[in-house]
């Protein structure tokens, strides 16, 4: 009774804070949706969390972190990832932290694929303190599906959702029965605005965050050139800010491989003809 009473509260909240922003109509269509139903609910899977050795190497140019902790297309082998961190690397874990975390600001990340935003974002995520914070990845993959990852006080968890079928009950699910107390950061990847899907997913996400802004942060990444079009009083209400990180150089293909851990972690991907470029890079 309990639980559905916390679930209940939690609605109400969100109701008002959607009528102060005037998206009476959103309310009423996600209620039709719903169809008056509860939430469904989540098969979560355990997964394994291995937080050694995480951290910066190679002063602060190097950070490694356990495959364990990347989501399911991110993980590919065993044993440590290791990352190079360029600039643009730094640039992002500045404005996770200072903008993000202490700001509380609504967080935007825009690059084209391959620029390190997932895995940069999972990095520092996983780098924060587990004592103090409990953190949510939702990876929407294209139109139809998304993978969940949770982890709270250092136990982690997946499950996937189908975005066709139950993408708002699941989500609101999902982000209600998150458990623990203490601080929260949910980040939300593949975001593209010109999903219906997607732009309602991104809509519960912002809610929840609307109901505890002291404790909740958010942050949306996306591989399109734009987050879709906004407007002016809802950016300042949001506290929303942008970030754009830009594909690599090769200049700093060839920084990264000169470092030995990192290029001992991908070796195996290599043929020889790459060995003997590297070996003529660093010399």
């Amino acid at each position: 009774q309990k639980r559905k009473t916390f679930q209940e509260a939690e609605e109400q909240k969100r109701k008002t804070i959607l009528a102060e922003k005037g998206n009476l109509e959103l309310v009423h269509k996600i209620e039709q949706l719903r169809g008056g139903m509860r939430f469904a609910g989540v098969d979560w899977e355990a997964m394994d969390v291995n937080a050694c050795d995480i951290g910066f190497r190679e002063g602060n140019n190097i950070f490694c972190l356990h495959r364990s902790l990347l989501l399911r297309y991110l993980n590919q082998g065993t044993g440590s990832c290791v990352l190079y961190c360029r600039p643009d690397f730094k640039k992002q874990w500045q404005f996770l932290e200072e903008a993000v975390c202490k700001e509380g600001c609504l967080g935007y990340i825009l690059g084209p694929p391959g620029t390190g935003k997932t895995t940069t974002t999972l990095a520092f995520l996983h780098s924060l303190d587990v004592k103090e914070w409990s953190v949510m990845c939702i990876r929407l993959w294209g139109l139809r599906q998304a993978q969940i990852l949770q982890v709270v006080d250092g136990k982690g968890r997946t499950c996937q959702v189908d975005l066709i079928t139950d993408s708002i009950t699941r989500t609101k699910s999902v982000l209600q029965d998150w458990p623990g107390n203490g601080r929260k950061f949910l980040f939300l990847d593949g975001f593209l605005h010109t999903s219906d899907h997607h732009q309602m997913i991104k809509g519960a996400c912002c809610d929840w965050r609307d109901l505890d802004r002291d404790h909740r942060r958010l942050l949306v990444t996306t591989s399109l050139g734009s987050r879709g079009k906004t407007k002016p009083e809802e950016e300042a209400k949001d506290k929303a800010r942008e970030l754009v990180v830009y594909s690599w150089t090769l200049e700093e293909y060839r920084e990264a491989i000169g470092y030995d851990v990192l290029y001992s972690s991908v070796a195996d991907l290599l043929n020889d003809e790459t060995t003997s470029e590297r070996e003529a890079c660093v010399e």
